[in-house]
């Protein structure tokens, strides 16, 4: 492996550092719900789910053991403990590859409620227990060389990072992106993915717009080979101009879990050289006395390990097959998406099947909202998503009772892709929630609607319509 390719074990261990806290964030904004999202009293208890169409969505999971809340509960538990435990470096190898497992488990659980930010987290976390991320800042550093790393697992994990943005913009080939530049307007016009700077952004002006989408081809493009090559500063430019854009990104379209660990995945290349800078410098300070009693209480002691098993030195270059597989699932999933074989399923298991293709070929042209009306025996009717009145005009989908849980607006985001049969069972759990609310007063009938309206340009109003996705009848 070339010398210019090597990372640096402290860009690792920042990079272990923050993908940790990710992990540890993810925990909290999932376990909120977990009754809801993932046990028998939510909206897909086991017994109904695996019953559903669609066997790719069904892969191995811990989580299909059991689905009783007590389950559940000690489940995202023991997810807690070892994101905390990552996030530090304590036995790093376990600790890793139990992230992985558990992370894995919980998205193939209910992967209604997931975006493309869940099927990146785990890929960085494969490639990522192959590197040496726990030498620097960690509570149990296991010193084995030098200050930087040149072994294959370190190209594997650059490759990663590359392929995100190469394959996002080779699936871009709408007319949006590629002759009039106006996706990044109809991302921001799509107000499923509004932010509250959504519509001062829109303000800015079709120019604008249209420059700033064209420079995300030309970054998605050229970025990666910029990461590759062997000038430092360059390099350095390049992570931080990636940072910068996912979280331009956060500001302005409502993806906030993609956006966070696509500005943390190229932080592990960040070249030795910016270290030794001022600025590097106290960093590497500031963590390592954040570390220090941690350090101390769980023993690291910065020995260097006994053990140099043959396995051990055969561990890293398990990452070749690894690779071939995930090349292959690249060219299955760009050439033949829909056909399926038993290399495929190989690739499946291990979670290594990706296809960047969000906003592509094109953007969303169309503001749309979903709505639960139902009757109830007093002759009422509601709004089940926010137990309001029903009001078939209003966007009343955004967040509805969960003000700022992103997991629910992700579960709409995939049941108005006409998810038929996974709507019939959201919409029997909210019948259920408003009969245990109002036992004196229970729905009688319900349907669930989408609703849509095609945007169009320079804010002319476009066609209307509505279609019912599920119906109820007591």
């Amino acid at each position: 492996m070339k010398d210019w390719l090597a990372l640096d074990k402290r860009s690792l261990g920042l990079f272990r550092i923050a993908l940790g806290l990710c992990l540890v964030l993810d925990v909290f904004t999932r376990g909120l719900y977990f009754r809801a999202h993932y046990s028998s009293q939510g909206i897909f208890p086991l017994k109904d789910y695996l019953l559903q169409p669609g066997l790719e969505m069904r892969r191995w999971s811990l989580m299909f053991i059991n689905d009783t809340p007590l389950f559940v509960g000690l489940f995202f538990l023991v997810m807690l403990v070892a994101a905390i435990l990552f996030t530090l470096g304590y036995r790093i190898r376990w600790t890793g590859w139990l992230c992985w497992i558990l992370w894995v488990s919980v998205f193939r659980r209910n992967p209604l409620i997931t975006n493309a930010g869940d099927i990146y987290l785990p890929l960085l976390l494969f490639w990522g227990n192959f590197l040496p991320w726990a030498e620097r800042f960690s509570v149990q550093p296991e010193p084995s060389g030098g200050p930087s790393y040149a072994r294959f697992p370190a190209f594997c994990y650059q490759i990663q990072v590359c392929i995100l943005y190469w394959f996002s913009a080779i699936f871009r080939s709408g007319e949006e992106w590629m002759v009039d530049h106006s996706a990044l307007y109809f991302a921001l016009k799509s107000e499923r993915y509004n932010t509250i700077f959504s519509p001062y952004l829109l303000m800015l002006g079709d120019d604008i717009l249209s420059l700033v989408t064209w420079l995300t081809l030309i970054l998605e493009f050229l970025g990666p080979w910029f990461l590759l090559l062997p000038w430092w500063r360059v390099r350095a430019l390049c992570v931080f101009l990636i940072v910068a854009f996912h979280f331009g990104i956060l500001l302005g379209i409502n993806i906030p879990l993609f956006a966070l660990v696509g500005a943390i995945g190229p932080l592990g290349m960040l070249p030795g050289r910016l270290w030794e800078t001022r600025f590097g410098r106290a960093i590497e300070a500031r963590l390592d006395r954040l570390l220090g009693p941690a350090k101390a209480r769980l023993g690291g002691g910065g020995k260097k390990p006994t053990s140099s098993h043959r396995l051990a030195r055969l561990y890293p270059w398990l990452t070749v097959p690894a690779m071939a597989l995930m090349l292959f699932g690249l060219y299955r999933g760009v050439y033949y998406p829909d056909k399926w074989n038993y290399m495929v399923g190989v690739v499946r298991v291990f979670s290594l099947d990706q296809r960047w293709g969000m906003f592509s070929p094109s953007p969303p042209r169309q503001h749309d909202w979903d709505l639960a009306p139902a009757t109830t025996a007093s002759g009422r009717v509601v709004n089940l998503l926010d137990g309001g009145e029903y009001r078939p005009e209003e966007a009343a989908w955004r967040f509805y009772d969960y003000p700022w849980n992103l997991r629910w607006m992700n579960l709409h985001m995939v049941l108005s892709a006409e998810r038929r049969s996974h709507t019939q069972l959201y919409l029997q759990y909210l019948v259920e929630r408003w009969n245990e609310a109002h036992p004196e007063d229970p729905v009688q009938t319900a349907r669930y609607e989408y609703h849509f309206r095609v945007v169009e340009r320079d804010y002319f109003l476009g066609r209307t319509g509505t279609l019912v996705y599920g119906t109820y009848h007591r």
